[in-house]
């Protein structure tokens, strides 16, 4: 592999299909390409409409996701695309792909009657020609992957998992991964490299490691990436640096720019994948066939372990600065679930408040996604920490969904954002657990009051695209049997102390009696004899419980309730 391939990347290179630029110099993709292939049959854009979708992308993916493009480099190489011909524009694969993520964006954000004359199907698959057509390219591309290479496949990666395709969107990651390493960007880039295309490396590497952490969480499956001594520093953040970055956008004080989301973003994942393996890593000494959640004291054990490193999440929400935190009013306090309101600046940019609230709330889905372990569905006791940890998730969870459901009712800045939907999924989810296994607590009513407010977020939702309705199925069926739960056993009222805040949380007795089958008995009619064998595979169930297909089984797992069946179909969701 040359020098040049890995670390003198030109505009043309970053940003055109091929390593020098000259697609037809390529046979084999050239024919893929031809007017024969069923996948080119699609409606194309002209020039106007696709620039109108383009748009969109800097101010939603590009500010408040993933910063992995030169706004300025790349929309001076759309235009000679287009130099050619007027009418059709010449295919390039990281073009295609970032047309086909905001035509899926784009839709999302018009109701169903706008969305018809525009589409057939789904929002979720808006841009699907585009997106097949990037694809082909792509793939062509593999032995010889380029900076534009990667590029293409993470927002593959990320139209996928909108579309909810997860296994094909870790699959697109997984390629992203390793076409990265081919060319070099897992190393610190050289100092003779120019400070713009430095800094694009670094801003590309922390994306690519912030997509596999999501991926790897999400479907508890191997990282791909792997950090070193010589990896990349974190990216820069400063003025002169975001003045380079192509993109030119308010500075918002204290030497803090657009580029700061994506910095505090990288290290909040850092810090929540270094939880993550330390906890699944560590040696349980478990015989074949036992799980955690069968040994309370080694569960309130892990409890402890993972409070400690949970520490780092409170010192990174310090070190926030205000810039990047929506207000609350009441004097609440942002990243906290202290429940109260938001308090969004009107006159902020659009691409600002998204960058707020995505990181408030990709800080609430990562703590569920820590302490949802310590809900156990195992009858008996649990203790302390593991009681305490379990609360927390909770609160987690309906902080973010209180966040969403206000922004969604009175602002659109979350309108069409899938990702957020995402993290609604999530939450929803870990609500309707955490009812499940403590339905008697004082907290328990709060928490139903979540899983309904959770039903008006997806109907919101719902009216943009398709797979959110099914969401509010399920949570509408499930509904009247989890306040069913609920009423089986008088509240007890036992607090504890938050972690380092000093606030009594009231947990609702969230503590099981020694015997821990008796809403089993009355919800079995009876017999407490499966209690064991029907909740594990609850449990299992939970743990990864991000699509809708996971929640069928639930239909199998537990009984008719008062003649009516369990019934929660739908299609997957994605959810990172």
């Amino acid at each position: 592999m040359s020098n040049q391939m890995v670390l003198h990347a030109t505009a043309s290179t970053l940003l055109d299909g091929t390593m020098d630029g000259n697609q037809e110099e390529n046979p084999a993709q050239q024919a893929a390409l031809s007017a024969e292939d069923p996948f080119t049959a699609g409606e194309f854009l002209s020039s106007t409409q696709e620039e109108y979708f383009l748009d969109l992308f800097w101010k939603s993916y590009h500010t408040c996701l993933f910063p992995i493009l030169n706004e300025a480099q790349f929309m001076a190489h759309y235009q000679s695309l287009w130099a050619v011909s007027e009418h059709k524009r010449k295919p390039c694969a990281l073009v295609d792909i970032t047309v086909a993520i905001c035509m899926q964006y784009g839709v999302s954000q018009l109701d169903h009657q706008q969305q018809k004359s525009i589409i057939d199907g789904d929002p979720s698959v808006a841009g699907r020609w585009y997106f097949r057509r990037c694809q082909q390219i792509v793939m062509y591309q593999l032995e010889s992957p380029t900076i534009s290479t990667v590029q293409a496949l993470m927002l593959c990666c990320i139209y996928l998992c909108n579309g909810s395709f997860q296994n094909m969107s870790a699959t697109m990651g997984a390629l992203a991964a390793r076409a990265a390493y081919a060319i070099g960007l897992h190393v610190a880039p050289l100092s003779t490299l120019p400070t713009p295309e430095r800094e694009l490396r670094k801003r590309l590497w922390w994306a690519l490691y912030e997509l596999d952490a999501k991926v790897g969480m999400k479907l508890g499956r191997p990282f791909l990436l792997s950090r070193s001594a010589t990896e990349p520093e974190l990216p820069d953040d400063q003025p002169e640096t975001a003045k380079d970055s192509g993109s030119h956008l308010a500075h918002l004080g204290d030497r803090k720019t657009w580029l700061s989301f994506h910095l505090y973003s990288s290290k909040l994942f850092i810090l929540a994948r270094e939880i993550h393996e330390n906890f699944y890593e560590r040696d349980l000494n478990l015989t074949q066939g036992q799980v955690i959640w069968d040994h309370p004291q080694l569960l309130e054990s892990h409890a402890k372990f993972v409070q400690a490193h949970a520490g780092s999440l409170h010192q990174w929400v310090d070190e926030v600065p205000n810039a990047l935190k929506t207000d609350r009013k009441e004097n609440g306090t942002p990243f906290s679930t202290d429940g109260t309101k938001l308090n969004i600046e009107p006159f902020a940019p659009v691409w600002l408040q998204r960058q707020r609230l995505n990181l408030e709330l990709i800080y609430h889905n990562l703590s569920i996604n820590i302490h949802r372990p310590f809900i156990s569905f195992t009858p008996g006791p649990t203790l302390n920490t593991t009681e305490s940890m379990a609360t927390k998730c909770a609160l987690h969870a309906m902080a973010l969904i209180n966040i969403i459901h206000q922004t969604l009712s009175s602002t659109t800045i979350l309108t069409g954002w899938h990702e957020a939907f995402q993290w609604q999924w999530n939450a929803s989810m870990t609500i309707v657990g955490f009812v499940l296994a403590y339905p008697r607590g004082v907290l328990a009513p709060k928490a139903i009051e979540a899983i309904e407010l959770s039903i008006a977020v997806c109907e919101i939702f719902g009216e943009k695209f398709a797979v959110a309705n099914s969401a509010a199925t399920i949570l509408r069926n499930l509904s009247p049997k989890i306040n069913f739960l609920q009423q089986y056993h008088p509240d007890i009222h036992p607090t504890l102390q938050e972690a380092g805040t000093g606030q009594e949380i009231p947990t609702g007795g969230l503590i099981k009696p020694a015997a821990g089958t008796e809403w089993l008995d009355s919800l079995m009619g009876g017999s407490s004899e499966i209690d064991s064998s029907l909740m594990m595979p609850v449990q299992d169930m939970f743990q990864m419980a991000y699509s809708i297909e996971q929640w069928i089984d639930l239909d199998n797992l537990l009984p008719t309730l008062e003649g009516e069946s369990w019934n929660m179909q739908g299609p997957g969701l994605g959810a990172f």
